[in-house]
């Protein structure tokens, strides 16, 4: 399978899946329902869900040719004490074979084990680079069904992640809900999974997972609301006329979200794209998810930053011309938008045209030395909420009176700061924590500098992810205003210590990182 064509781990309009028995599905049902998703033993929290699935594999890959025979590749599995085996045609994944395989199509049945082993094979089988994550994975385990997915790096299969490696630590209501969606057939089944997601903000920040796991996790459920209504979206309208992504941007683009989200999106055509013939299918589309969305709770973006409005809906061309004129002439709502636009993350369709747009704009913008400029200038628009004399600065008036803005002037700042390393380098990662780490490796920062941001980081979020939490139980609207007095003294001061490191990047990067950019 050639690597650029590795489909979406959260995609609809690709080649199908064989259909899983029904038997397979209550095997993988039940794996799932007996998982532990959390090693509460380690101290640093879940890190599967955010390792990249070259390091989960445990035993390289078992190859054969689908022409080989039953018998021969249960011998091959026997011999390397594994209990699956990738079948190649012409050094392409066509298939893989699994004990249950062996099992329930061959020995159940009284199968003629020197038939090819093409014949009992699950074929074309769902796969994943080896740069993507763990979350990734379960998520494809649960949408599909499915026990097994090949690891592709280099166009090569180099391993297989199954529920062994995955499901090994307590259960997760997150995987739960997540399954409970792709059964759904009606908005008024995902309203009411939607409803839970607070609870299990609730749930996982009372657990203390790092605040960058909870933002994966809360996240990975929306991806799969937003993916179960384009799938019914196309039951309904019939399958899609030409190529097409889906495409989510912001704190979702991310995954980094809480539990106050709106919705931002856009869909990327390929260049066969005619308004004409196919934009009304792509509009009802587009307006079917995003109203659906809304009505699950993910109200609409208040700058209209979503599939729905038309000039969201373009060809690659198009795209490549938005993004071209918002690197080349940074005025105020080019800079705006990029905020925005340039934490896009693919949730559904092929990899190869969203590969595409986000290569042009790495290179694009990592060229742009005026531009990173402007970005980096912009970057320092919102500030700390610290005064002189190291006192929190409070909202004055209004409703949120006496309050501090944990999202606006205490993860935006990093968020921003982690945005403007990414572009200087053309970095692909979205997610501000490993931006923050990749810079440092790359010495755009020192690693002192970066691992400061990194605990800023975390006791920011976890601190805004608390307060709502407690909000959520007290049964209040959740916000992003707390008042300090909610706090000890000492967590103040912690918080204080926080946002001070905030300032001082924020005074390097204006220090350093323009001058360095302007000369």
């Amino acid at each position: 399978m050639d690597n650029d064509d590795t489909v979406s781990t959260t995609q609809g309009s690709n080649p199908p899946l064989d259909t899983p028995q029904e038997d397979d599905i209550e095997e993988a049902d039940e794996q799932i329902r007996g998982s532990l998703l959390f090693d509460m033993d380690n101290s640093s929290g879940p890190k599967i869900i955010t390792s990249q699935l070259s390091t989960l594999i445990k035993h390289r890959a078992v190859l054969l040719d689908e022409s080989a025979t039953i018998r021969k590749a249960a011998q091959t599995m026997d011999r390397d004490k594994a209990d699956n085996c990738i079948l190649l045609k012409n050094k392409t994944v066509t298939g893989i074979l699994t004990d249950h395989d062996l099992r329930s199509r061959v020995i159940a049945k009284g199968g003629n084990v020197d038939n090819p082993v093409s014949t009992v094979m699950t074929q074309n089988p769902a796969t994943l680079n080896a740069d993507e994550l763990g979350i990734d994975a379960i998520l494809l385990m649960v949408e599909k069904g499915i026990e097994h997915v090949p690891i592709i790096e280099g166009g090569k299969p180099i391993g297989v992640i199954s529920t062994k490696h995955i499901f090994n630590n307590p259960t997760a209501t997150t995987i739960h809900l997540v399954r409970e969606v792709y059964q759904q057939k009606s908005i008024q089944g995902l309203k009411k999974i939607a409803d839970q997601v607070p609870t299990l903000l609730m749930d996982l920040t009372y657990s203390w997972i790092p605040s960058n796991n909870i933002g994966f996790l809360i996240s990975s459920v929306t991806d799969a609301l937003n993916i179960r209504l384009l799938q019914l979206a196309e039951k309904e309208l019939g399958p899609p006329p030409v190529l097409y992504n889906w495409i989510v941007v912001g704190s979702l683009g991310r995954r980094e979200q809480t539990a106050i989200s709106d919705q931002d999106s856009f869909m990327l055509f390929d260049n066969d794209y005619d308004e004409e013939k196919h934009g009304e299918y792509f509009k009802r589309l587009a307006e079917m998810v995003c109203e659906g969305m809304n009505e699950l709770g993910y109200v609409f973006c208040p700058g209209g930053i979503m599939a729905k409005t038309d000039k969201w809906r373009q060809p690659l061309k198009i795209w490549k011309r938005y993004f071209k004129k918002w690197i080349e002439e940074p005025k105020p709502k080019a800079l705006m938008l990029s905020c925005v636009f340039f934490d896009l993350r693919l949730l559904y369709g092929k990899k190869k045209l969203f590969k595409k747009l986000d290569k042009f704009i790495s290179e694009k913008s990592v060229k742009n030395r005026i531009y990173l400029t402007h970005m980096a200038a912009n970057a320092l628009s919102s500030q700390p909420p610290l005064g002189f004399f190291h006192n929190f600065s409070l909202v004055r008036d209004g409703d949120h009176k006496s309050t501090i803005n944990l999202k606006q002037n205490g993860v935006i700042p990093i968020v921003d700061l982690a945005r403007i390393y990414a572009l200087s380098i053309g970095a692909s990662p979205k997610n501000s924590v490993d931006r923050l780490k990749l810079a440092a490796e790359k010495s755009v920062i020192s690693k002192e500098g970066s691992r400061d941001l990194l605990d800023a980081f975390e006791l920011i979020s976890i601190t805004r992810l608390r307060y709502q939490a407690q909000l959520i139980k007290e049964n209040k609207v959740v916000s992003n205003f707390m008042p300090p007095k909610t706090l000890s003294n000492m967590e103040q001061e912690h918080l204080k210590d926080a946002f001070n490191i905030v300032q001082t990047m924020q005074g390097s990067l204006q220090r350093n990182f323009q001058t360095n950019f302007v000369s």
